[in-house]
């Protein structure tokens, strides 16, 4: 948060739980960021929007793996 204040991009990543880690740590009530769900082991199916080869995170997928989402 130091090096963003002073201007300079500092790019953090979070996923699942580190995201929710991130929230916690940056938010101003720390106490009302998260809704709560009742939903455990739950799988859902990634919906891409656009082509994965295009995104930073997926572009490096076989095509053969995507379809399968």
């Amino acid at each position: 948060m130091k090096y963003n204040d002073a201007g300079q991009f500092y790019p953090a990543w979070g996923t699942c739980l580190g995201f929710e880690r991130l929230a916690y740590f940056t938010a101003s009530d720390p106490d009302n960021i998260l809704d709560k769900y009742g939903v455990h082991h739950e799988s859902i199916p990634i919906e891409f929007k656009g082509e994965t080869k295009d995104s930073k995170m997926f572009c490096q997928l076989e095509e053969s793996f995507v379809s399968e989402f």
